[in-house]
């Protein structure tokens, strides 16, 4: 059904898909492949998830925000691209609850790691002697 409102793009192995701060006007559904998306921090890429078959990325910048973290192809990948009005457009559609209930997943498990992150590092300051 989305191959009939998105636009097929392909991708050779080890392709950018996109660079972390690029702008963006679509998000993206993995068709066939596997695509890992990094992130860079303190100038060094971290792998922060490796994407199959009906997984989804990119999705902030369809709110005007420039990209999180860079996408790159595994293997030849097939994507299905949805801009904005087409994405809009399936608002009562069984994916829109899955974007919306895997971005909020995702915001919980980002919300965890900061809050484990600062609970270390309180604890790595009070205890500096050890």
């Amino acid at each position: 059904m989305l191959e009939e409102h998105g636009v097929i793009k392909i991708f050779e192995d080890g392709e950018p898909i996109f660079k972390q701060g690029d702008a963006g006007d679509e998000m993206y559904v993995v068709s066939s492949g596997k695509v890992k998306i990094l992130k860079e921090v303190e100038d060094r890429e971290v792998a922060l998830a490796v994407l199959e078959p009906k997984d989804f990325f990119g999705e902030i910048a369809l709110f005007g925000h420039p990209r999180s973290a860079s996408a790159q192809a595994m293997g030849k990948t097939e994507l299905i691209a949805l801009d904005k009005n087409t994405f809009l457009s399936f608002i009562n559609e069984p994916l829109v609850w899955n974007v919306l209930e895997r971005w909020s997943e995702r915001l919980k498990n980002i919300y965890d790691q900061l809050a484990s992150s600062v609970i270390k590092e309180q604890w790595r300051q009070e205890h500096w002697w050890l």
